[in-house]
């Protein structure tokens, strides 16, 4: 029987975590995560729900706002998210 501590996953890196940010809870691996986790705690990134993900510093580039537009109006047949309910 271990009792080692059970290893977590960096959310920003994706690598072994070996640092917990005493402000939010959240496992990181290296300063660059611990940069990265700073500037969510200050809202310095916004969430962009049609994307699914944080997005540093204001708007998304054009292109990605012309395809977020074009999901919305209509969305792909074989998109798991475009659920059918027969109405």
């Amino acid at each position: 029987m271990t009792l080692a501590r059970p290893r977590q996953i960096c959310p920003i890196t994706g690598r072994q975590a070996h640092y917990l940010d005493p402000r939010s809870g959240v496992p990181y691996a290296d300063s660059h995560a611990y940069k990265v986790l700073t500037s969510l705690l200050r809202h310095e990134y916004v969430w962009n729900a049609a994307l699914g993900c944080y997005l540093d510093h204001g708007e998304p580039p054009v292109e990605v706002l012309e395809r977020e537009k074009r999901m919305i109006e209509a969305p792909a047949d074989d998109d798991p998210m475009n659920v059918d309910d027969g109405d």
